[in-house]
């Protein structure tokens, strides 16, 4: 059905696809609402104001064969979550990072981090996946954290030893009907 995704009622939210589709259902599959393209005729944004608090799907359509970086999406909102966790915009500027792996495959995305600042980094993936890993290495590759846990659900939560750039990387080790959308948040407290 789609990416599952948790929306607050009354919230606005905008994903932005490079080369997909987009578009949302709630919990019974009605279509919500669906993209427009962009001015350039690349992106597909879905704008919308979440119509009830609750599980929605996110289904994602991308041209066959297109690499990576033609097919990650990012999702954001004008509020923050009302957890003792906030989002981190200064660490990647979007709410939630989505993306698709095949199964074996690793991709590393920058964040930038704050010395002496308590992170909680989570990542989720679709119903095809069987396994995500989450780890976070310095720009010289020393791994700081890792989950390397055999479940769908990585979560890192650590102290930030540096400031500075890192490197989050993620990998689908199991993935049942490729390519699996993951996706990713950076919280701080």
């Amino acid at each position: 059905m789609g990416l599952e995704v948790v929306l607050k009622s009354g919230v606005e939210y905008e994903i932005v696809a490079f080369l997909c589709e987009l578009w949302l259902r709630d919990i019974q599959g009605n279509v919500l609402f669906e993209g427009e393209l962009d001015s350039y005729g690349s992106d597909d944004v879905l704008r919308f104001t979440a119509p009830a608090d609750g599980t929605h799907f996110l289904g994602v359509d991308c041209v066959p064969g297109e690499l990576l970086a033609g097919s990650v999406y990012r999702v954001g909102s004008k509020s923050q979550t009302d957890s003792s966790f906030t989002s981190d915009l200064g660490a990647y500027p979007a709410d939630m990072i989505v993306g698709l792996l095949n199964s074996g495959g690793t991709i590393g995305i920058g964040v930038n981090l704050e010395l002496g600042v308590e992170y909680m980094i989570v990542g989720v993936c679709d119903q095809d996946c069987g396994d995500l890993d989450l780890s976070l290495s310095d720009l010289d590759d020393n791994v700081l954290f890792t989950d390397e846990l055999d479940d769908a659900a990585p979560v890192l939560q650590f102290t930030s030893t540096a400031s500075g750039l890192h490197n989050l990387w993620i990998t689908m080790y199991a993935c049942s009907g490729e390519p699996c959308s993951f996706a990713y948040n950076v919280y701080r407290r």
